[in-house]
């Protein structure tokens, strides 16, 4: 039903940029990935780049299986915050995932470093 609102609104206006960011949250948890995946990066494209906004995007790229966007993703995320351990513990679970295992326990150990 929420979904709906926010749809309607877009309709109204397609360029209220945070809708699209409060409608991608809603498919997200409802493991609809494309969906949330699409809303993230029409978000983004208005020149939203918050650091939340590409964990976001990276852990909707995660739930899909897609893991080399998800790579590039959380990349853009630790170019936006590079101080941010989220950053590095996302990017190592997407290597990780993606069977690159050097590179995910180069970024585990950049997190442990960082704390």
């Amino acid at each position: 039903m929420v979904l709906e609102y926010f749809t309607k609104a877009l309709d109204l206006n397609p360029d209220l940029a945070v809708v699209y960011e409060k409608r991608g949250i809603l498919p997200y948890f409802q493991k609809e990935y494309h969906r949330a995946i699409q809303d993230f990066q029409k978000y983004i494209q208005f020149g939203r780049t918050t650091g939340e906004t590409y964990r976001m995007l990276g852990l909707a790229y995660l739930g899909s299986q897609s893991y080399e966007p998800a790579i590039n993703i959380f990349t853009g995320m630790i170019k936006t915050e590079p101080k941010c351990t989220v950053a590095y513990a996302n990017w190592a679970e997407a290597y990780r995932l993606g069977g690159q295992y050097d590179e995910a326990i180069r970024d585990a150990t950049r997190v442990i470093n960082y704390r």
